[in-house]
């Protein structure tokens, strides 16, 4: 069996990946149609996602929050 690793991160044009101090408040953009297709894309066969201790701290309870409420326009890619 292959297996393939994907590597997925968000950098800005100038290759930043957080602020001065690691915040991340840069990534605040709408959940639009688009971003959902990609992380429908990007998603499709993955079956492991593993993350960084800082990354993890806010993206669990993120995605956690997403999945409690069907209506949240995230929803899909957290139950995913």
């Amino acid at each position: 069996m292959n297996r393939k690793l994907k590597l997925q991160i968000q950098m800005t044009v100038d290759g930043f990946i957080s602020g001065d101090n690691g915040e991340m408040d840069w990534m605040c953009l709408p959940w639009t149609d688009d971003i959902t297709q990609y992380v429908r894309e990007i998603t499709e066969n993955v079956d492991l996602i593993i993350l960084g201790r800082k990354l993890a701290e806010g993206f669990i309870p993120h995605w956690e929050n997403v999945v409690k409420n069907p209506k949240d326009p995230e929803f899909e890619g957290g139950i995913k």
